[in-house]
């Protein structure tokens, strides 16, 4: 990297730790110190859900148990009883209980660092006469 200095010095006095460093970077937006992004290993795929069934919309993250909103359209979704998010390392779900032609839209699943959006269909249930 061009124009960087980093300097490093460890003491150790009387069994304590004392750490100095010193980083002069050209570009403040830039840092080998910052956290690698939250990205996706397995994007969200479109989903087609009989009326009254429950839909799962599933996505994987490179990084585990890291944090992520779910959106329908622009609404930011909250855990109720229509909506149940897991995570279990890197997998990440959002079921839709009961669902509904309402419930028919584009989802989003955002790390913060990049987002993934489906599409999830609702078919009426057939009537058999």
């Amino acid at each position: 990297m061009k124009g960087t200095t980093i300097t490093s010095s460890l003491k150790i006095k009387h069994y304590s730790i004392f750490y100095f460093c010193f980083a002069r970077f050209s570009s403040l937006h830039h840092s080998p110190f910052q956290a690698l992004p939250v990205l996706f290993k397995h994007w969200l795929k479109n989903e087609e859900v009989e009326e009254g069934r429950t839909a799962v919309l599933r996505c994987e993250l490179t990084k585990p148990n890291a944090p992520v909103e779910w959106r329908k359209g622009d609404t930011v979704l909250q855990p109720s009883d229509k909506y149940e998010m897991r995570q279990e390392g890197t997998r990440v779900e959002l079921f839709v209980y009961g669902a509904e032609a309402q419930d028919a839209g584009d989802y989003t699943c955002d790390s913060g660092d990049q987002q993934t959006t489906a599409s999830l269909q609702v078919k009426g249930r057939r009537s058999f006469a």
